[in-house]
């Protein structure tokens, strides 16, 4: 939002400093983004009035435009589409400078010479507009300095960032009562006067009916006259709405656009020559159509709060009015409409599609619960001043709207802020923000407070709590050590996701983050999981729910692949979607991507590829550090995503699947246009939730041994299945199973290898007797010999100890 210094200056009684205000606004949670004067430097810019217009020639659309500046009367040739007898503009003599350095001077065009140029606002850098002079108000005074015409000098633009909480600051009142609270002023009464509002109670009146009081809380309607046609919007209206925003239209558009910016009330004027009595407020009918302001034809859902006449419907309410109610030139008899409407009705109309507005901002926030007759009073007023409107009594329904009481207890204000506040404190402030308090009959401590018909975002004694410290500014609340904050303990059987990723971080992984959502070109990766499309996708780049982690990662590698970026370790925490069966079900994942060389360049090693043991190591360490240090790989041959001689799926002994690994499909990795062998694994969270209880094992008392075998086994048996098989013979007495070795060639045959595994036995009870290891080894080799198919080619004692 932005706002005119000098505006906020008009409405408070005390002198405002630029920098106070940025540094006071930002402190409090408004924060303001920018400052910027009201006009950038240009000089020799002076009012001109156009006396006469004549075409330099029939094959050119220049223009000689005799124009009246002061006792001067120069000539200058323009283009500009709206230059017309009797327009006042602004006019840039020879000699003046205008913003970016641009130096003017006299030019012959055709032979005529052309003193001078006419501006546009977007050549004096006051908007963008660049399609016609700037067009002057009457009141200005010809020959005058243009910067002094418009009262440039001195006033500056801030820009205001607000949370969506803070719709009561969406105007100029609503800053101002911000400011003055700021400075202890207490509730300033800054509303602008409508006393010079005269209503003529005999004139009639436009009969209102509300057939959706749950989604029109208020509404206030006046009939006005418009009794002059030639009326126009004053300077400093102009000036307020361009420093705001806006531009001006007509008298009383400008008044309704104005009347909002400075009380935070939209206002809609319909023409009321074009309405069906009565006006009545409902809900659309399923299949209306409504030919709207912006050109726009829409076809209306019944969960869209309309405004109708007797025969079609006006206004989405709270949003945009239709064309054919819009006022105009030659309007005679204004109905001026004033509402609070919920601001839920206002969002399920925008997401039905209805277009975002500067009055839907404001209702989908909350405007105030009780300033419909103020706007409706002072856009009257305004418009008895410009335009000579004659006004009709009001029709209203529910102006009284109920404001929101609670109990606050002074105490558990301190306790929530952490230090002492006093109970006369907490009044001072609530009076401050113009909130009602009272003492609570039923606790000594505790005021009953009624919020502010503006304030939407105070309901509760946290909500006062958080005024408390913004009142008394966040910079004064008092430094102490705090202790710890109380919390369940997680279960020691569930992994703690946090070390998880602390440990891929300290290993030189960098963590990413993807929409839930994706293009159906990533989701056909994996064709397996039944995606869920979106009823509504903001793009074609995210049309349906990720079901898997992978595709966005490998989107983001792509990414960074274009940048050069050689070395890529990559983790992903985030929640995938799964919607067979008809159910949609949410589950946590992590995914790892790496690729690259697996260390940096240098001269003590030779270069090498990061490959699918690199990240298997990765997803070991995790297993390890987690608690679940018994798994084994199973191959995986029919993964869409992943290279089946590459590829594994890793599984609990008690049959869970703890996740997939492998290497990217070459198909794959060419269509995406990566080079080089891409890793990749994808970790399915809720199996690796509950792990054994961790226990303490006393270091070993007794001395241990090892048995070194060698054996033969059949090419596509996995090392993993030597080790499982060793486990699961071994006993008590097998302490631990390491494979060092495998060997493929002269005394081996074709089809099969010789695999070297080192098992280590010990008991710690007793002193380890060699029958029992030697007994124990041949119950390991008849087990392989089961399992895997292996021939037993050497054993060896390697050492005790």
């Amino acid at each position: 939002m932005q706002i005119s210094m000098a505006w906020l200056q008009a409405l408070l009684p005390f002198e405002l400093q630029a920098e106070w205000v940025c540094e006071r606004l930002t402190a409090a949670g408004i924060e303001v983004s920018a400052v910027m004067p009201a006009a950038p430097v240009f000089q020799g810019v002076q009012v001109a009035r156009i006396l006469s217009v004549e075409p330099i020639s029939a094959d050119s659309h220049l223009v000689l435009c005799k124009l009246q500046v002061g006792q001067e009367t120069p000539q200058v040739i323009t283009g500009a589409p709206n230059a017309r007898p009797g327009l006042l503009v602004p006019w840039a003599r020879p000699g003046a400078l205008l913003p970016k350095e641009r130096q003017i001077a006299s030019a012959t065009l055709r032979g005529i010479v052309s003193e001078g140029m006419l501006c546009s606002s977007a050549e004096l850098g006051l908007d963008d507009d660049e399609h016609g002079l700037l067009e002057l108000a009457p009141d200005v005074r010809c020959g005058d300095d243009v910067r002094l015409a418009l009262a440039l000098d001195g006033d500056v633009v801030m820009t205001l960032e607000l949370t969506p909480n803070r719709a009561d600051c969406l105007s100029a009142l609503g800053i101002a009562r911000e400011l003055a609270a700021l400075a202890g002023q207490g509730h300033v009464p800054v509303l602008p006067s409508c006393q010079e509002l005269v209503v003529e109670r005999h004139r009639p009146s436009m009969p209102v009916s509300v057939a959706a009081a749950d989604a029109c809380l208020a509404y206030a309607g006046r009939l006005l006259g418009i009794g002059r046609q030639d009326g126009y919007t004053p300077t400093w209206m102009r000036e307020r709405l361009r420093r705001s925003g806006m531009r001006s239209i007509h008298p009383i558009v400008d008044v309704t656009n104005y009347v909002m910016l400075e009380t935070g009330q939209p206002l809609h004027a319909f023409d009321a020559n074009q309405l069906r009595p009565p006006i009545t407020i409902r809900w659309a009918r399923s299949g209306e159509d409504i030919a709207l302001l912006n050109g726009n034809t829409m076809t209306m859902q019944q969960n869209m709060l309309v405004v109708a006449d007797g025969c079609k419907p006006l206004a989405l309410a709270g949003i945009m009015g239709d064309a054919s109610s819009a006022v105009r030139t030659d309007t005679s008899l204004v109905f001026l409409e004033s509402a609070l409407f919920a601001p839920q009705a206002v969002r399920s109309a925008l997401r039905e599609g209805a277009p975002h507005t500067e009055a839907s901002y404001r209702f989908e926030r909350g405007v105030s619960r009780r300033g419909q007759q103020l706007a409706l009073d002072r856009a009257s007023a305004l418009l008895q001043e410009l335009v000579a409107a004659v006004a009709g009594p009001m029709s209203a329904h529910g102006l009284e709207q109920a404001l929101p009481s609670f109990v606050v207890r002074t105490r558990r204000v301190a306790q929530r802020l952490g230090y002492p506040v006093e109970r006369k404190e907490i009044i001072t402030i609530m009076e401050r923000l113009g909130a009602r308090s009272e003492p609570y009959p039923e606790e000594e401590d505790a005021l009953l407070v009624t919020a502010p018909a503006h304030r939407w975002d105070m309901v509760c004694e946290a909500d006062v709590a958080e005024e408390v410290a913004r009142l008394k500014g966040y910079q004064h609340i008092p430094r102490h050590l705090q202790p710890p904050l109380g919390g369940r303990m997680a279960s020691i059987k569930q992994a703690d996701l946090r070390l998880m990723v602390q440990q891929l971080v300290h290993r030189g992984f960098f963590e990413v983050i993807n929409y839930s959502f994706i293009s159906w070109a990533m989701q056909q990766m994996l064709p397996g999981l039944q995606a869920l499309p979106l009823a509504n996708p903001l793009s074609a780049d995210g049309a349906v729910l990720r079901t898997s982690l992978l595709p966005g990662m490998l989107g983001v590698l792509r990414h960074n692949l274009a940048y050069r970026r050689g070395l890529m370790r990559m983790f992903e925490l985030g929640t995938v979607f799964d919607g067979q069966q008809g159910m949609v079900r949410e589950a946590s994942h992590l995914g790892l991507l790496m690729t690259g060389d697996a260390m940096p360049e240098q001269w003590g090693a030779a270069p090498r590829a990061l490959d699918f043991y690199d990240l298997k190591g990765e997803v070991e360490a995790l297993l390890e550090m987690s608690g679940h240090p018994e798994r084994s790989y199973v191959p995986l041959q029919d993964h869409p995503l992943l290279h089946p001689g590459q590829a594994a799926a890793i599984y609990h002994p008690d049959g869970r699947l703890f996740g997939i690994l492998g290497t990217l499909h070459p198909n794959h990795a060419s269509g995406l246009q990566i080079e080089g062998d891409v890793v990749l694994a994808e970790l399915f969270l809720p199996a690796w939730q509950h792990r054994n209880r961790p226990l303490a094992v006393p270091p070993p008392r007794f001395p241990g041994m090892r048995r070194d075998i060698s054996v033969l086994v059949p090419e596509p048996v996995p090392a993993a299945s030597l080790v499982e098989s060793c486990r699961r013979h071994g006993g008590t007495l097998l302490e631990d199973v390491v494979l060092f070795d495998v060997y493929r060639g002269k005394g081996v045959d074709e089809g099969w290898k010789s695999m070297a595994i080192g098992l280590s036995f010990r008991d710690r009870k007793h002193t380890l007797d060699e029958g029992i290891v030697q007994k124990t080894l041949q119950t390991i080799m008849l087990g392989l010999q089961v399992d895997c198919g292996a021939e037993l080619r050497a054993a060896y004692d390697h050492h005790q100890g």
